[in-house]
């Protein structure tokens, strides 16, 4: 599993978002911490697969379980 960072705020009175870095002046408002899993994986909750993570409400990533991505059904 891997996180990457995403910054959101103004840069010279306009709104930006920016991921895994802070552009220079710019003024952070907010920051949101995504996790993905590894190569080949998938995160599963509750039967629900989910190929990223924002947590939520007290959440936590032990909640989520790193599971094989599953294959596709070929036709």
């Amino acid at each position: 599993m891997f996180t990457t960072t995403t910054y959101k705020g103004t840069l010279d009175g306009k709104y930006i978002i920016s991921c895994d870095h802070i552009t220079e002046g710019m003024i952070i408002e907010e920051e949101v911490t995504v996790y993905h899993p590894d190569e080949g994986k998938i995160f599963i909750k509750d039967g629900e697969y989910y190929s990223a993570v924002v947590l939520q409400d007290g959440e936590t990533i032990e909640g989520y379980q790193e599971v094989d991505e599953p294959e596709e059904p070929t036709i």
